[in-house]
């Protein structure tokens, strides 16, 4: 796959949803935070 940007907002571990819900381009992508 490759090397990701350091910056990007999701790092290899567990993520909270209301971490998740801050980044906005992800909202729309997924059930849960879509409905």
């Amino acid at each position: 796959v490759g090397q990701s940007d350091p910056s990007f907002p999701i790092q290899k571990k567990k993520a909270s949803r209301e971490y998740l819900r801050t980044i906005a381009h992800l909202r729309p992508r997924t059930n849960t935070f879509g409905a």
